[in-house]
């Protein structure tokens, strides 16, 4: 069956380059193969990669970007962040993480090849802005704590391990960051110019590469790690 799956996987991804090479086809796929897991049994995947900037949509949004999933608890009740007619993430402890989805072959970012203070001490010169492609890892990874990071052939999954982050943002970012937002003013205030190795803790916890000529124990190995991540521990 495993065997099946993988040669099912490997002609869909085949298919989606060769007749519609776009991003939104591969969501269909990369969905499937993370909802067949155990792990995924008592928690719900939901797209929001359309969503928009709305009070709702604050809590997905995070720091930088929509992702393509999110990794709910199944108690987790969207009308809950209008509680009190304004932006509420009373319930953010009931998001558990997030898939980022690039289309098929595009390059990934390999955050450990990346000195991060660098990069913001260079962003935060007046007239410079975060690289798009790494503020959008990076505020994921921050705000959603454990994320999936895939192109379809490389799949990579990074958690944060530092406590520390949850006090930096709470205290020093959301409320500025989301009044911004709600006035659609462009945000001034720049989130990552606190930040230091105390609250960049981050893990790469596994990274594949699936090819058509992979053998069988690497795409065990694979499915292995992928149903085994604890989305809620």
């Amino acid at each position: 069956m495993r065997n099946q799956k993988f040669e099912y996987y490997m002609r869909e991804l085949n298919l989606i380059k060769r007749q519609n090479w776009i991003e939104n086809d591969l969501y269909h796929l990369v969905a499937e193969m993370i909802k067949a897991g155990k792990n995924m049994s008592r928690l719900s995947l939901r797209d929001v990669s359309l969503r928009s900037r709305s009070p709702k949509g604050q809590i997905f949004y995070g720091l930088f970007s929509f992702p393509d999933f999110v990794i709910l608890d199944e108690r987790f009740d969207n009308s809950d962040n209008l509680a009190g007619g304004s932006v509420n993430i009373a319930n953010k402890n009931l998001i558990y993480g997030c898939v980022e989805v690039k289309n098929v072959d595009e390059k990934l970012l390999d955050l450990e090849s990346i000195d991060l203070i660098s990069e913001f001490e260079k962003a935060k010169k007046p007239g410079n802005e975060m690289n798009q492609d790494l503020g959008q890892l990076l505020g994921q990874i921050l705000w959603f704590k454990k994320v999936l990071y895939t192109n379809g052939n490389i799949w990579k999954f990074y958690k944060r391990t530092s406590q520390e982050t949850d006090n930096f943002l709470t205290d020093k970012c959301i409320e500025k960051l989301f009044e911004d937002r709600m006035k659609n003013e462009a945000p001034d205030y720049k989130w990552y110019a606190g930040l230091d190795d105390d609250n960049l803790k981050i893990e790469k916890v596994f990274e594949f590469v699936l090819e058509s000529d992979i053998n069988k124990e690497v795409w065990e190995e694979f499915l292995n790690s992928l149903y085994s991540i604890n989305w809620e521990g």
